[in-house]
């Protein structure tokens, strides 16, 4: 990005999408736009690059700024129409420093050290594979579908050993119990940041809590490639369980904030579905806004 800004443009229209300051525009539920994000890396926005049209230019239906996590939200704030907030979530690597993760185990709840004592005492064995992506791809497709969430798509992990390195950019971990594998976790690797990104468990073995052992090994290598945080992500304040799960493990909260401004009020007038499917993955606008959600 420019000046310590992310910019990324992704088209409306169904099954494409680029990268980038300038993509042609797409044409989605509402008409023909396109909408841009810019992910704030280092806490200020700088003026020259929010004033050279970016919201208002043509054929952009909305704009989104995701401020830092590490920055206070106040410290941020850009012209918006709605602003949503998210819970970022960081557990701190030091106490692994010693080469073991006593410490850790010491300053995590009691619920979250019984699981890891649990999946020891049911001989639970953890290893990386990255190899075993198309494991990882049907259980996380298979659990999504049975909470009623929305899985990764395919191209996804496709995509996925296209552009990142194994081993150097993500690993794949795998919880075996007798040999059979009971789980997994793609954690991804940057600027001495892992990102705790998709983990799978089978129902039958998740009472052994194989994940929590997952979880710490990672955590253990992490610290001793080098890397100094762990990233579960964010969450939002509705999600109190989700919140609960990642708080056990001494994660301290840091929110931030996603200022969007809405170019072409259509869009409100766009079923959930219909935004899906023209943007995907993509952030447009928060759904209770939608006049038809």
């Amino acid at each position: 990005g420019r000046g310590g800004m992310i910019t990324r443009i992704r088209r409306c229209d169904k099954g494409s999408g680029g990268q980038g300051r300038y993509v042609a525009p797409g044409r989605g539920c509402y008409g023909v736009g396109v909408t841009v994000t810019v992910g704030v890396v280092l806490g200020v926005a700088l003026p020259e690059l929010l004033g050279v049209g970016v919201w208002e230019q043509a054929g952009v239906a909305a704009a989104t700024v995701v401020t830092n996590p590490f920055v206070p939200p106040e410290a941020n704030r850009f012209p918006a129409d709605t602003v949503d907030e998210r819970i970022g979530q960081f557990t701190s690597l030091e106490p692994f420093r010693d080469g073991s993760p006593d410490r850790y185990l010491r300053e995590i709840e009691s619920s979250a050290r019984r699981n890891v004592r649990r999946a020891r005492d049911a001989g639970v064995v953890v290893r990386i594979d990255n190899g075993a992506l198309p494991w990882l791809e049907v259980a996380h497709r298979d659990s999504m579908v049975a909470v009623g969430g929305r899985a990764k798509p395919p191209r996804f992990f496709t995509l996925l050993e296209s552009h990142f390195i194994a081993g150097k950019d993500y690993n794949v971990y795998v919880a075996d119990v007798d040999g059979v594998t009971a789980g997994t976790l793609l954690v991804f690797y940057f600027n001495g940041t892992v990102e705790y990104f998709i983990p799978a468990t089978l129902p039958r073995y998740r009472a052994l809590q194989a994940m929590a052992l997952v979880i710490v090994t990672a955590m253990q290598d992490a610290a001793a490639a080098g890397h100094h945080r762990w990233n579960w992500g964010g969450t939002w304040r509705q999600q109190s369980t989700l919140y609960r799960f990642k708080r056990k493990w001494n994660a301290v909260d840091r929110p931030y904030r996603y200022y969007t401004r809405i170019n072409r009020r259509e869009l409100l007038r766009c079923r959930p579905d219909e935004l899906r499917a023209a943007y995907g993955e993509f952030y447009v606008v928060p759904f209770h806004l939608l006049t038809t959600s």
